[in-house]
């Protein structure tokens, strides 16, 4: 689930691409595989992990409340 949300499938569903699914899957196999070889421990390897599912769910959210907010901070001056 980490990899389809950090490839960019959003949550509420509607958006997102089959290539930027894949993208996250390779993405976090490749981090995986990195921090497996500089022998980070495996607690720290889903703290990572934990935390990059928690921004790529919380990013496109925040992004979307500051794009509405500069919406109404611009239909409201002008």
């Amino acid at each position: 689930m980490a990899a389809v949300l950090l490839g960019g499938i959003d949550f509420d569903g509607g958006k997102g691409t089959l290539g930027g699914a894949i993208a996250g899957v390779f993405l976090l196999g490749a981090l995986q595989n990195v921090m497996s070889l500089q022998d980070v421990s495996a607690q720290s390897q889903i703290v990572v992990t934990g935390v990059l599912l928690v921004l790529s769910v919380l990013g496109p959210r925040v992004a979307r409340q500051v794009a509405l907010a500069r919406a109404r901070k611009l239909t409201s001056t002008a």
